[in-house]
């Protein structure tokens, strides 16, 4: 069985998955309460899916970007449960688990995130092979992973290209993606930009399943707000 663990933003989430698909999945709004909020939630979710911690044997976990205090109390959960039981270990990015909520199109993706202050993180994915793939965009190196600014200059890294946008896309976000691409900005349902625990068990499992795991002791968390 794999846990999946998202307390990078306010919005909180984790799911359990087995071989035959996704057991359950909880979220809640959180005013970084991560500490008091994921455990109690964890114990529910897991009595309501008759699941032990010892029946745990991966833990995908998301790393970031994300709240200081969230991030730190995700990964640290995650790494008890891997010391305590043996787990094995795998971290992804915030932004990968909004992209891969959506099948792959012919457009640039955009994945968004709010980062506090003004600011949003965002990372850019296209598709090779029918996947998405990290992608960079001018004056963006594609190994810093992440896009961090203001929704005007967001808007700059696209220009000219056809972007879908996707993940915590507020409407002021909207309304100046809107005014500077025209419709070469489209975006996801307001009623789907939030992460879903659910993609981040699928992303796991995927690679638990491949073998590619992450070392417990090193895997860091990426700060952004």
């Amino acid at each position: 069985m794999l846990l999946a663990i998202d307390t990078a933003t306010s919005l909180a989430g984790i799911a359990l998955m087995d071989a035959r698909g996704v057991r359950g999945a909880t979220e809640w709004q959180t005013a970084r309460n991560h500490t008091v909020e994921l455990l109690p939630n964890l114990v529910r979710l897991m009595s309501a899916c008759n699941a032990r911690a010892m029946d745990v044997q991966a833990i995908v976990v998301a790393i970031g970007p994300g709240s200081y205090t969230g991030l730190r109390i995700g990964l640290s959960v995650a790494k008890g449960f891997c010391f305590a039981n043996g787990a094995a270990l795998i971290g992804v990015p915030t932004l990968v688990i909004s992209a891969h909520a959506y099948p792959t199109r012919d457009a640039l993706l955009c994945s968004v995130l709010q980062a506090g202050r003004g600011r949003l993180a965002a990372a850019f994915y296209e598709v090779e092979s029918g996947k998405h793939v990290l992608s960079g965009v001018e004056g963006w190196k594609v190994e810093s992973e992440s896009f961090f600014g203001r929704a005007d200059e967001l808007a700059a890294k696209c220009a000219g290209q056809i972007t879908f946008f996707v993940g915590e896309v507020d409407e002021p976000t909207e309304r100046i993606l809107r005014e500077r691409l025209g419709e070469r900005a489209t975006f996801a349902p307001a009623d789907e930009r939030k992460r879903d625990p659910r993609v981040l068990a699928r992303l796991g499992w995927e690679r638990w399943q491949r073998g590619d795991v992450d070392d417990v002791e090193t895997l860091a968390p990426t700060y952004g707000q």
